[in-house]
């Protein structure tokens, strides 16, 4: 019989990346937002996605 069980976690992956208007507290309100749905973790791509870096 099972008598203790593991905590789920969840996470997110960032798709929508970078927001539309391109303003950078958005990534921080977007945490906010997780933070109060106790999303455990946010995940990003480790691959490039674009010819240059910003």
């Amino acid at each position: 019989m099972i008598t203790n069980y593991d905590q789920v976690r969840i996470g997110m992956a960032m798709s929508g990346w970078p927001f539309p208007n391109n303003d950078p507290s958005q990534l921080g309100d977007y945490v906010t937002e997780m933070e109060k749905l106790d999303i455990d973790s946010l995940w990003f791509t480790d691959r490039i996605v674009s010819e240059t870096f910003t």
